[in-house]
């Protein structure tokens, strides 16, 4: 009877263990933590928005944005994109909105997050009328201090 008993002792903590062992990491909290990842969605979709939407009489209100939510290499990487911008949008006198359609949060770590966005981009050239449309999908990396997240890292998929 007790060696029977130890047997399933044995074997129910065998199971345990294997079992702990194979689920994924806790780690990542985009499921369970709802607000913060409300919260992570929604500045990322107002700063992707904001930032790559610009109407070419007024590209320092774009730029000021932008200095608001990007830091570090997602910075770097905006202000070679504007250089062309400025001087493009106001040949082209060219305005251009961009519309997050669809955004997830991909993994959610304590303040770090990554995000997986679509958006979609309306160009019309106020000269001439001409009207482009673009679609793209980016992996958004986000860091938050305090209760503000920033973009971090950006990457065209």
């Amino acid at each position: 009877m007790r060696a029977s008993i130890l047997v399933i002792v044995l074997a129910l903590a065998a199971t345990v263990w294997f079992l702990v062992d194979r689920q994924p990491s806790a780690a990542n909290t985009a499921l369970v933590d709802t607000a913060t990842t409300n919260q992570v969605k929604t500045q990322v979709r107002t700063a992707i928005e904001n930032s790559f939407s610009y109407d070419y009489t007024d590209t320092a209100r774009t730029e000021k944005a932008a200095r608001n939510v990007l830091v570090g290499d997602a910075m770097r990487q905006y202000e070679q994109l504007f250089e062309q911008v400025r001087t493009q949008a106001a040949a082209q006198k060219l305005v251009l909105v961009s519309t997050v359609r669809a955004i997830a949060v991909r993994q959610l770590q304590n303040d770090n997050a990554t995000l997986l966005v679509f958006v979609d981009q309306q160009a019309v050239r106020t000269g001439d009328n001409g009207n482009t449309s673009t679609s793209a999908q980016l992996r958004v990396v986000a860091h938050r201090s305090g209760d503000t997240w920033r973009v971090t890292g950006l990457a065209v998929l």
